[in-house]
């Protein structure tokens, strides 16, 4: 395991997002699984909560490493080409 986690308090999370009505949420293979701050369990579960605010969650999905480099620049590169703002 590369760090140990916590999960950023929901209220905080919905001010951060409160300008943005569509959000696809990246949770971890890694750390955030094992401490459960952002595997699959909790990415599903912040789908639903945001549901519940009526954000529409276009998608999620839990990437393998998301701390690297190479994975960073990857979702970056995405983002720009999209137009997508993206909130890390």
């Amino acid at each position: 395991m590369k760090s140990i986690t916590r999960q950023k308090p929901f209220d905080e999370i919905k001010e951060q997002l409160a300008d943005l009505d569509r959000l696809f949420i990246i949770g971890c293979g890694t750390c955030t699984t094992m401490t459960k701050t952002g595997g699959i369990d909790q990415v599903l579960e912040m789908k639903d909560r945001l549901q519940e605010l009526g954000k529409r969650v276009s998608g999620w999905t839990v990437i393998p490493t998301a701390c690297d480099e190479i994975t960073e620049l990857a979702i970056k590169k995405i983002v720009k080409q999209s137009g997508m703002q993206a909130v890390f």
